[in-house]
C-alpha cells in the first residue's frame, strides 16, 4: 500500500473521520468536504500546484504533504499553503500527534527566529553534516570558503 493510503487508513483507525488523499491534482477536486476537521494528504510530482488548488478549494482543511523535500522545495511547499510537511515513512500515530499540535495555532503565535539566527543555525547544520569540513560545507552552500569562515566566526545572534 502506498505511503499516503497507509497513513490515511491509520488516521481513520485512530478516529479521524474525514481523511482524504489526493495523489494528483485531478483527484483533489470535490473529494473533501468543507470542514475544519478535514485532513488532506498530498503526494505527487507537481505538489505545489496541488497544494495551491486544494488550499483554494478547502481553506480550513489541514493539508499534509508527504514528501522527502530539500530545503528549497520545503520552502515552496509551505509558501503554497501546506500546513504540515512530513516524511512518507512517518507513522500514523506520529502524524496524528503533529496534526493535533498544529491545529489552532496561527503564524502570529509561533516564535520564529530572526533571519540572522536562522542563517547561523543553517550554516552550523550544514557544517555538522560535512563533519566539520569547512571547504566541503562552503561548496555545498555555493559560497566562498572565506565568507563561510567569516560567518561562522560571528557570535550566535539572539532569537
Amino acid at each position: 500500500m502506498l505511503g499516503g493510503q497507509r497513513l490515511a487508513c491509520e488516521l481513520r483507525q485512530a478516529g479521524v473521520a474525514s481523511v482524504f488523499t489526493a495523489s494528483s491534482l485531478l483527484e483533489t477536486t470535490g473529494q473533501a468536504p468543507h470542514t475544519p476537521e478535514s485532513v488532506i494528504l498530498l503526494f505527487d510530482d507537481d505538489i505545489v500546484a496541488s497544494i495551491t488548488f486544494a488550499r483554494h478549494l478547502y481553506r480550513t482543511a489541514t493539508i499534509v504533504v508527504l514528501a522527502d523535500a530539500a530545503a528549497n522545495e520545503a520552502f515552496e511547499i509551505g509558501r503554497a499553503g501546506a500546513d504540515i510537511l512530513a516524511s512518507r515513512s512517518l507513522s500514523g500515530q506520529r502524524l496524528l500527534a503533529v496534526i493535533g499540535g498544529s491545529r489552532g495555532r496561527s503564524l502570529r503565535e509561533l516564535s520564529l527566529p530572526s533571519l540572522a539566527r536562522a542563517e547561523w543555525e543553517y550554516l552550523h547544520t550544514v557544517l555538522k553534516l560535512c563533519d566539520g569540513n569547512r571547504s566541503e560545507a562552503a561548496r555545498r552552500l555555493r559560497i566562498h570558503r572565506s565568507v563561510l569562515q567569516r560567518k561562522l566566526a560571528r557570535t550566535p545572534p539572539a532569537c
